[in-house]
């Protein structure tokens, strides 16, 4: 068993050296063709002008502002702050403060007043 192993190791560590030794004489004989060939090449170039750059495009259409919707709020107090007109609220950020406290903007339903539903 051990010669039978002995052999296989043999023929496997003649192939890996064969291929190593290829690799390397691949190698060597492509540097010693760039080696000969050692001058810079051309890069190919154009003439380059100055001049405005002009786009347009016509499109039928109507800008405006994108729908609105309600803001509700609960509880009581004095509106402190407001944001400055045209300003674009993402969720979680302030809409406006009441007694100097930040109301954020939460997008979805509003749960029914009196509390919640119970079985009868």
């Amino acid at each position: 068993m051990t010669t039978r192993r002995n052999v296989i190791f043999a023929a496997l560590g003649t192939v890996v050296a064969a291929g190593a030794g290829g690799a390397v004489l691949i190698a060597t004989r492509d540097q010693g063709a760039s080696a000969a060939n050692n001058q810079p090449l051309a890069a190919p170039t154009t003439a380059v002008t100055r001049q405005d750059l002009v786009r347009q495009d016509s499109v039928a259409g109507t800008l405006g502002y994108g729908g609105g919707f309600t803001v509700s709020a609960a509880g009581a107090g004095i509106i402190t702050w407001l944001p400055s007109v045209g300003k674009v609220i993402g969720q979680g950020e302030t809409v406006y403060r009441v007694n100097n406290q930040p109301v954020p903007l939460l997008r979805g339903s509003t749960p029914r007043s009196g509390g919640p539903s119970r079985p009868a």
